[in-house]
């Protein structure tokens, strides 16, 4: 039922065949372990996996595919028949996509070298240091809703790789990154210069929890479709034992 495309052949999809859109989904999403992890070309992670069971248990047929995150969280805002996974659901979001259902929640927080002194209590104290976060996301729309300015004390990264990095580029002048605790450890075992940091603030607002949304313009009963087996699932305790199980198999792999 899935297929790895890219966004020119979606759109080439689209225009080919309304009624098609009808019936087969665009799925969107990013790199983002432990929650999507991209390898080649294919699209793993336990968020993945609660989604392609949804999907099947659905019966709805979809085509997923990775992006940067910017790119897919755009894409979706204007595609009809398109949705999009792990993204997190605020006021400001919630007119903007149909909310299928939470997947899992996120516990993020922020992170500096272990020799620097910064100390912070509150969001607002980091507001005189150099915040580093991934465009588009919640947290980069999170930090500008509290008065934090790009350019100034707000460096908006591409891809979570160069967000992990900037710590170790001093002519980058970050001083802080906002990080997710599951992300942290993989971006570890890929660079151990990363184990050189240290947690400074972790607060309740940065524990949000994350959904598959789609397209304003989806199809209702596709929508209705998706939203009954996400009911369905959690209430049976799916997305818990899926995201249980790939943690013990992470864990026994390492």
């Amino acid at each position: 039922m899935i297929r790895i495309i890219g966004l020119l052949g979606i759109a080439v999809a689209l225009l080919y065949s309304a009624k098609a859109c009808a019936q087969r989904i665009t799925v969107l999403t990013e790199h983002l372990p432990p929650f999507q992890l991209v390898q080649s070309e294919d699209i793993g992670g336990f968020a993945t996996q609660i989604v392609n069971k949804v999907f099947e248990h659905a019966k709805v047929d979809y085509d997923l595919s990775h992006h940067q995150w910017s790119d897919a969280y755009q894409y979706t805002l204007k595609t009809p028949n398109t949705c999009l996974y792990s993204t997190i659901k605020t006021p400001e979001r919630e007119p903007l996509f149909s909310w299928v259902g939470k997947i899992t929640d996120l516990s993020t927080a922020l992170y500096a070298k272990t020799d620097s002194d910064i100390q912070l209590s509150s969001l607002e104290d980091a507001k005189q240091y150099t915040v580093a976060v991934m465009k588009e996301d919640f947290f980069h729309q999170h930090l500008l809703s509290l008065g934090f300015v790009e350019n100034e004390n707000l460096y908006v990264s591409e891809t979570y790789r160069t967000l992990t990095e900037l710590l170790e580029l001093p002519t980058r002048h970050i001083d802080l990154v906002i990080i997710n605790a599951g992300h942290l450890p993989y971006r570890i075992s890929q660079s151990q210069s990363l184990s050189d940091l240290k947690l400074v603030l972790d607060v309740d607002e940065l524990h949000p929890d994350m959904y598959l949304a789609c397209n304003l313009k989806t199809d209702a009963a596709t929508l209705t479709s998706l939203h009954d087996s996400m009911k369905v699932l959690s209430e049976r305790g799916e997305f818990e034992r899926i995201e249980r199980e790939w943690h013990k198999r992470q864990h026994l792999d390492n």
